[in-house]
């Protein structure tokens, strides 16, 4: 979802450093203005390139991966090497992105398959001394572009009567940059909603039945199904979790205070369907040119 983030910070004049592994891959799916750092977050040089000059930081770690405890992990080793450099280099704001699932109840049966490293990794963000926001998410729109796409199918699981308030990660993007430096919104978390709810499985009708590029077609696999395609194509075990925890996830609307602080979304799930396209509108952009790096 980074790369739709880009393109809404990118939407409003900020001015963005990326730290990626493959520059000429990434240069096909971001905008050009963005700066490309070539590295990873476990290399010092790297990040020495990567926190110069930059007034604010946005993290978005990988914290789905299938790894084991004793292995280096991005939301633990990784956060704290960041936030080491953030200090050192007196950044004036870190932005954090988790899920809003991963902080339900304890008794949430989607929490079954995710980690809870994004809890520890907001208190080791709040206890840095560093100005902060946690932004904690809904699920991105753009999960049909990609995530639950093959072909022409759209792919869902069983189904279930519980709402989620899905949101476009471009506009997500358009929210940190006005989230920047703010001092309204410093030492805060802020969920990111839509303003819709829907099930997973009436939201993927919806985005095929508006969607304006080819025709798609919905597809259900029960659980059993996706638990062999998990099996015999280990690549899909992400998909397979993911699908899971957005089927069984019981989400609620309150994201009142980030709409009062940062502006209430304007994209529904109809309009970005009928779009065809990732919404890559820079109609709004503005002359501001705060410096962010982004990992």
């Amino acid at each position: 979802m980074g790369r739709y983030i880009l393109h809404g910070l990118v939407s409003k004049g900020i001015k963005v450093k990326a730290l990626v592994r493959n520059p000429s891959k990434a240069k096909q799916i971001i905008p050009d203005s963005v700066e490309l750092i070539q590295g990873d977050i476990q290399k010092v040089s790297d990040l020495e390139v990567a926190f110069a000059d930059v007034d604010s930081v946005f993290i978005n770690l990988n914290s789905l991966e299938q790894v084991s405890q004793k292995q280096w992990q991005p939301l633990k080793q990784g956060l704290a090497t960041l936030l080491v450099f953030a200090r050192m280099n007196r950044v004036r704001h870190v932005m954090f992105h988790s899920l809003i699932a991963s902080h339900a109840d304890e008794g949430s049966k989607s929490l079954a398959k995710l980690p809870g490293l994004q809890k520890m990794a907001e208190q080791l963000i709040e206890t840095s001394g560093i100005p902060y926001t946690n932004f904690r998410t809904s699920f991105f729109m753009e999960n049909f572009f990609h995530r639950f796409r093959s072909g022409n199918q759209i792919r869902v699981s069983q189904s279930s009567n519980n709402q989620l308030f899905m949101i476009s990660a471009f506009e997500f993007g358009q929210m940190i940059s006005r989230a920047i430096c703010n001092p309204s919104v410093l030492r805060k978390t802020l969920q990111i909603q839509g303003n819709v709810g829907y099930s997973l499985e009436e939201a993927a009708h919806i985005f095929v039945n508006r969607f304006s590029g080819e025709e798609l077609i919905c597809h259900k696999s029960g659980p059993s199904f996706m638990k062999f395609l998990s099996l015999v194509r280990p690549q899909k075990m992400e998909e397979m979790n993911w699908l899971n925890l957005m089927t069984n996830f019981e989400e609620k609307l309150i994201s009142s205070e980030t709409w009062e602080l940062l502006g209430c979304p304007n994209v529904n799930l109809i309009t970005f369907a009928e779009k065809a396209i990732p919404l890559y509108d820079y109609s709004e952009s503005s002359n501001r040119r705060s410096h962010l790096s982004l990992f």
